[in-house]
């Protein structure tokens, strides 16, 4: 066994294990325990860390942007509900609980190698999706045919994500395997892993995207090169750094048409209509249900309200016209959580849902409705801040916190680009990788800090 694994193994403890289970609750476990397993991962996190920082009597520093985050939201909360009207329901929207996470980790994972092996778990719980992903879409081909790229086929490659009553979780997947492969860029950027091994490991990972066609994967792959690269190249390496980066760019290039060539041979229409479907200028006409007889409110056919909902373009601008035209407490604070959501809610013609309940599929448009102007600033403070102090990690940390600051870069870019593709950031999939690379970030800096404070050796 290599020297540097012996040594990042010899002192696994409670740390790993509970941080473990958490990844577990959510990335292995849904189909067996459905949601409940993750709302009992992070009630163990959340207990472990309080008895971490009640027995050591250390508190990890919570950093202005997140500060920042959580102040706007709960003052969008109350403007939006009232205090009085703040319940369980409102701190569950994505604004308040998944936060508690970072700290968490912040709190117990506070060595560079505790960081380096939840890395490593990252790693590990995106790899056992790729053969997952592999034998559904093996399944999908062969019961549905390569024509076939409706929801009923594709949104069944959902890796073991998925969970009785919540089987959309194909672009979920891709995600934490997209988070998994910026581990591996990331390390063998540093020299931390060999390039064989990455190029192998990265190659599956990024196929998990093809298995579930999830069409922009070749995007977000290649902006999230670009901002590792970029972050990279800002670092002023030496010329053998240079030339390795290069070769990342141009093999992140060759990934992403690898990508979409993959997909084409699994699903052969994947990619026909998709500028009509994010338009989505039909999806807001009326809904027809045949003769006048069947437009009898008894027998009209009702629709779930999610499935009436405009393209995400058509959201995107609803959704800053409606912050625009509706008063400045709403244009700033918004309409308070949940606003922008439908639920079960159904209805037989798309005009029938409200207008900001058509807003609510892609991140951009939910905070905007629900947030204001502010949420949105405040969340994009938070990926600013992640990027400002990766490229502070790399400059001034031990390489596995290197490895980290080139990871924070990428999930700030990943994030940002999603943010108009879907609601990751409330889907439990994506967060309970997101918020803990957050916790390990604030970790990290806390010991640069200290590092810089620390008095030079005399």
């Amino acid at each position: 066994m290599p020297r540097g694994v012996a040594e990042s193994l010899r002192d696994v403890g409670a740390t790993d294990l509970v941080v473990a289970l958490f990844f577990a609750a959510v990335l292995w476990l849904p189909p067996l325990a459905g949601h409940d397993a993750y709302e009992v991962a992070l009630a163990i996190l959340v207990a472990y860390a309080a008895f971490v920082a009640v027995r050591e009597r250390r508190f990890p520093p919570v950093p202005i942007a997140l500060v920042a985050y959580a102040a706007v939201y709960a003052a969008a909360t109350i403007h939006g509900t009232g205090i009085d009207a703040i319940g369980l329901g409102s701190l569950k929207h994505g604004y308040f609980v998944r936060p508690l996470t970072a700290i968490a980790v912040a709190t117990i994972a506070t060595m560079p190698l505790q960081r380096l092996r939840v890395l490593a778990m990252v790693v590990l719980f995106g790899l056992t999706q790729v053969a997952v992903t592999a034998v559904q879409a093996g399944e999908n081909v062969v019961h549905y045919g390569r024509h076939a790229t409706d929801t009923a086929s594709v949104d069944a490659v959902t890796g073991s994500l998925a969970w009785p009553g919540s089987p959309h979780q194909s672009s979920t997947v891709t995600m934490v395997a997209l988070i998994a492969a910026m581990v591996l860029a990331s390390a063998w950027l540093w020299g931390a892993l060999p390039g064989r091994v990455a190029v192998v490991l990265a190659a599956g990972l990024l196929a998990v995207g093809a298995f579930s066609s999830t069409r922009a994967s070749p995007v977000f792959a290649l902006l999230v090169a670009g901002a590792i690269a970029a972050a990279a190249l800002a670092l002023r390496q030496d010329r053998a750094a240079v030339s390795r980066i290069l070769t990342f760019g141009l093999a992140s290039v060759v990934a992403a048409g690898g990508i979409v060539a993959v997909t084409l041979a699994l699903y052969s229409g994947a990619y026909k209509g998709i500028a009509k479907e994010n338009q989505g200028t039909q999806s807001v006409a009326v809904t027809k249900t045949g003769g006048p007889a069947a437009r009898k409110a008894h027998r009209v056919r009702t629709f779930s309200g999610a499935s009436l909902r405009p393209g995400r373009v058509v959201q995107l601008r609803l959704a800053v016209r409606l912050s625009l035209h509706s008063g400045l407490g709403i244009g700033l604070l918004g309409r308070g959580p949940g606003s922008s959501d439908i639920g079960n809610e159904r209805y037989a013609y798309a005009q029938q849902v409200p207008l900001a309940k058509r807003t609510g599929t892609t991140w951009v448009g939910k905070v905007l409705t629900e947030t204001g102007w502010l949420g949105l600033a405040a969340f994009v403070g938070l990926l600013v801040w992640l990027v400002v102090w990766g490229i502070k990690l790399c400059r001034a940390a031990p390489k596995q916190d290197r490895v980290l600051g080139l990871v924070l870069v990428g999930l700030a870019a990943l994030t940002g680009a999603t943010a108009a593709y879907g609601t990751f950031p409330t889907i439990a999939g994506y967060a309970v990788l997101f918020w803990p690379l957050v916790g390990l970030g604030i970790s990290a800096e806390r010991d640069r800090r200290r590092r810089v404070a620390a008095p030079a050796p005399v």
